[in-house]
């Protein structure tokens, strides 16, 4: 999505990056499948201390799938509940990674999901 060297990105850089709308964001429950296929999604990037609820889909709801499927070279700065895959899981998520950035300013940060509710 985003060309340059996201991933090491300090966050106090002036940067003309597009930044990332996550597949259900803000509690969106997205219940379908996500199949990356062992594709690797690139430049993705998120910069709002106040937002929720990030990653490739933000809320994975029950019956939802995330499989196969990396993260590299991103960059996500939020409040809560955000990781580079899944924000907020309640899914299947399975043979993913994330190699990017992730910074949360409160609770509930991960790499590959942030919070689990079950799954």
């Amino acid at each position: 999505m985003n060309e340059g060297n996201l991933a090491n990105y300090d966050g106090t850089s002036e940067n003309t990056w597009r930044e990332w709308t996550p597949i259900a964001a803000d509690y969106g429950r997205y219940k379908g499948t996500f199949d990356g296929q062992g594709h690797t999604i690139s430049g993705l990037y998120f910069n709002d201390s106040s937002a929720e609820c990030i990653g490739i889909v933000g809320d994975l709801g029950r019956g939802g799938v995330i499989q196969n499927v990396g993260l590299e070279n991103s960059y996500f700065h939020v409040y809560q509940y955000t990781a580079g895959i899944c924000g907020y899981n309640s899914g299947t998520i399975r043979n993913c990674y994330n190699a990017g950035t992730v910074i949360g300013e409160f609770i509930i940060i991960g790499g590959i999901v942030g919070a689990f509710e079950v799954g």
